[in-house]
Parts: C-alpha cells; sequence; structure tokens
C-alpha cells in the first residue's frame, strides 16, 4: 500500500482495513494480529495500534484481551474530523460513493439564478448501500453556468467544480446542531424511532477565497462525528 502525504499514515491504514473487513469479514470474525498487520504496511506497532484504536472507537472492531481484534460492525461508519467532499472522502476509505437526486430546480434569488440540488449520499459495500447523508447545496449560477445540466446522480458535485470551473472547494464554515428527526429522515435513513441526528449549515469557500456553495447536510446514526481544534 502506498501512502499518501495528505492524510496521516494511521487513518489511511485503519480506512484500508475497514474496506477489507466490509469486503472479506463477518460478525465476529477475527482480523489479523498487530504483529501481522504491522509486517503487511510495513509500519511499526504503534501505527498499527492507533489505526485499530481508530476502527474501535468507530464501532467497526471490539478488542478482546488476550485474544484479538474481532469484526463488531460490517455497515459504514463516516469519521468526520473536518468538513469534506462525501466523494472524497469514500474514495478514501475505499468504498463506492451513491448519490440519488431528490430533487433540483433554478430559483430566481435577489436577480440571480441560484442552482439548488438536493441529494441522498450513500456507501456502497458488496453490492449494499448504507446511506450516510441528506445534502442540499445552493450555487450562483453565475459563477458556474450550465452547472444545472450536469447529471449528479452519476458525477461528483465537487469533481464536476474543479473540472469543468477549475474552483477548488477549500474551507468550509459551518455551525453545527442536533435535532430529532422526522418520519422523512427515519424513513431514508431505516430508522424505526425518531433519534438525534446532527445537522451542518454553512458555507464553503474555494482556494482563492470566493464562495463556493451554500450548504445544509443532514447526518445519519451511522456518522461518527469528531471535532479537531487547537487549544
Amino acid at each position: 500500500m502506498e501512502f499518501n502525504s495528505v492524510q496521516a499514515v494511521y487513518l489511511q491504514i485503519s480506512h484500508d482495513i475497514q474496506s477489507d473487513i466490509f469486503r472479506n469479514y463477518d460478525i465476529h470474525d477475527k482480523i489479523p494480529s498487530e504483529a501481522q498487520l504491522s509486517k503487511k504496511y510495513n509500519v511499526t506497532r504503534s501505527t498499527i495500534q492507533k489505526a485499530l484504536k481508530e476502527l474501535e472507537e468507530s464501532g467497526v472492531i471490539y478488542k478482546v484481551h488476550g485474544k484479538g481484534s474481532f469484526v463488531k460492525a460490517k455497515s459504514p461508519k463516516i469519521n468526520m474530523f473536518t468538513f469534506s467532499g462525501f466523494s472524497d472522502y469514500v474514495r478514501k476509505m475505499g468504498g463506492d460513493a451513491v448519490t440519488k437526486v431528490l430533487s433540483q430546480e433554478v430559483l430566481q434569488q435577489k436577480g440571480k439564478k441560484i442552482f439548488k440540488l438536493h441529494r441522498l449520499r450513500g456507501v456502497k459495500i458488496n453490492g449494499a448501500i448504507t446511506w450516510m447523508t441528506i445534502d442540499l447545496s445552493l450555487l450562483d449560477l453565475h459563477h458556474f453556468p450550465n452547472l444545472d445540466k450536469n447529471d449528479f446522480a452519476t458525477h461528483s458535485l465537487y469533481d464536476t467544480i474543479r473540472t469543468n470551473y477549475d474552483v477548488y472547494p477549500c474551507t468550509a464554515n459551518l455551525s453545527v446542531h442536533a435535532f430529532l428527526s422526522t418520519e422523512d429522515e427515519n424513513r431514508i435513513f431505516n430508522m424505526e424511532n425518531s433519534q438525534p441526528l446532527l445537522m451542518v449549515e454553512g458555507i464553503v469557500l474555494s482556494d482563492r477565497g470566493t464562495l463556493v456553495e451554500q450548504v445544509k447536510i443532514i447526518y445519519s446514526n451511522d456518522a461518527n462525528f469528531k471535532l479537531v481544534t487547537g487549544i
């Protein structure tokens, strides 16, 4: 496995192990030992321990003292350290991103044409889809002419913006709050009862500081939302 310079090595290993678990293991199967994984990835034992701790905190594995690590869940968990493009994250995780367009339309707001895109985003593992987020995006068509002509059921929004418009989403200014899920969210995320979910709202800026989109994202109960901050 070749490591990139963008993400911590232990996180890349964690994603690779998780992908392997989803594809090749069953619940309660034992995964390779720390020594075996250290040899496989050619890293130190402490790096493997960090990767396994990440999987344990995500609810993917559990440890039995003196026996090793075992599979706890085969549905994906998203660890949100920072806000990033969903498709980008899923690719790093080793899965396939799936999108269902719920609705899209062009609105007139203060003399501007605004593209409103409402999507359901999920992860496909072994043919099974787990829906992870409900995304609402608002983009100014003055900056992205004909963006609404694209098929976002098969194309990534951020990939399209980067490729067709040479605009690179870079910074997100967001607020996060919890709310109790409605019947719609329960149905979409296959939950029997209302549960507390997280909603993220705000704006995304490009690497040049220009506005890319306004966003509202609802995360399912399969998402682990972690905040990392300096003190």
